[in-house]
């Protein structure tokens, strides 16, 4: 069983109940009817059921997989190597944050999702652009077009 694995399960775990057990004091309402703690008792639901997948599958793993992972602990050592996505990820979307306003939307998530498809994917472009403007031109359907709702459109004006 990965230690980490098992502790972070639960510790989202609790979080999704609690989520549950928040909006289960609001008005939960309908599927046609959606009342105001609809969209967290089920965000809390599907948080709840990934964790305890996660717990399910860290307390599977066999004693021998332990063992082996205890002998390479030399692996686990923080390094600039082992950080470097994570920082480069906050400094993303940091970044992201800040320039929202001032080039809009469209342009802004385009880039920020374009930047961390491409991290994952170092050394191809086509599959992270595809990735970016499929959910550039999705969000800009539903959120722009289908429910009318407004965002910055920066100095650009888009």
């Amino acid at each position: 069983m990965k230690k980490y694995d098992l502790w972070s399960g639960i510790v989202w775990l609790v979080l999704g109940i609690a989520f549950c057990i928040t909006a289960g004091q609001t008005n939960l309402g309908s599927f046609r009817h959606p009342g105001i703690g609809f969209f967290s008792f089920f965000v809390g639901a599907l948080l709840a059921l990934f964790s305890a997948v996660l717990i399910i599958t860290a307390l599977r793993t066999s004693v021998e997989k332990e063992k082996d992972d205890q002998l390479h602990t030399e692996d686990d050592r923080l390094s600039w190597k082992s950080l470097r996505t994570p920082v480069m990820i906050i400094v993303i979307l940091l970044g992201y944050v800040l320039l929202l306003e001032l080039f809009g939307f469209l342009v802004t998530t385009f880039v920020c999702l374009l930047t961390l498809f491409k991290l994952t994917e170092p050394g191809k472009w086509r599959l992270p652009l595809i990735m970016s403007g499929s959910a550039i031109l999705l969000s800009y359907i539903v959120f722009i077009v289908w429910l009318k709702n407004p965002f910055p459109k920066g100095i650009l004006g888009f």
